[in-house]
């Protein structure tokens, strides 16, 4: 079939917060060659609170705590694709898939603590936290499918993915005494980068050597490699 295709989608909705997401994706094949690909976008963003309240009596003291907690995560996803097949032959088919893929996760907090002795306020504590978890990735594919028969096929396959995770975190701590006076600031940071790389080669044969027999065989091999950088202050 000879033409050109496609499709767009979008949405929206909401639950403690929006959620919207698009869509793309083509499909054109002309004589031998065949062009596709795909791209989808999203986005979910929401509040998250919490209340805790901790009582603990010791020989006459009552100790207090209250906890309340305001958090907003964003999650931002996108995915894409496009690929490229080409009819060398009737037999021989090659083609080519580009992939890439990310994950884009914030989240920001604002946390106030408060202890009580003794229905007295001793300290108060107020935190800004803002965190990051960003996943990227892309790949490359080249494949080969040729067909000796029609009961019997070789396919190549080679691969190339890299990850990449960047996950900073910032905690900024104020603490107040007692009566409200402020004491002293504490800011901690910490990042961690993370590199994974795959190589894949991968070749595999079937055959249908009698009516109810077939063979399968083929040969797959993997090398990777890992880097960590953390750093924290």
């Amino acid at each position: 079939h000879t033409g050109t295709n496609g499709s767009i989608n979008l949405t929206g909705g909401y639950s403690k917060g929006w959620i919207t997401g698009a869509g793309i994706n083509f499909n054109h094949r002309k004589n031998k060659i065949n062009l596709y690909g795909d791209i989808s976008y999203s986005r979910i963003k929401g509040p998250f609170s919490i209340d805790k309240y901790d009582r603990i009596s010791a020989d006459g003291t009552i100790f207090e705590k209250e906890i309340n907690i305001d958090r907003i995560d964003t999650t931002i996803l996108v995915n894409g694709r496009v690929g490229l097949d080409y009819e060398v032959t009737k037999k021989t088919l090659i083609g080519i898939l580009l992939t890439g893929n990310n994950r884009h996760f914030t989240q920001a907090e604002q946390t106030r603590s408060m202890a009580l002795k003794n229905n007295l306020t001793d300290t108060i504590t107020t935190f800004l936290n803002n965190e990051l978890n960003d996943w990227t990735d892309y790949g490359i594919n080249f494949n080969v499918n040729h067909n000796f028969k029609e009961s019997s096929n070789l396919i190549l396959n080679l691969d190339h993915i890299h990850y990449k995770n960047d996950q900073p975190v910032n905690y900024f701590a104020t603490n107040y005494d007692g009566n409200g006076d402020f004491v002293y600031n504490e800011n901690t940071r910490s990042g961690k980068i993370t590199y994974f790389n795959f190589w894949v080669a991968a070749l595999d044969y079937k055959s249908k050597i009698g009516k109810n027999i077939s063979l399968e065989t083929g040969f797959k091999q993997t090398v990777s490699s890992f880097q960590n950088n953390i750093s924290f202050h």
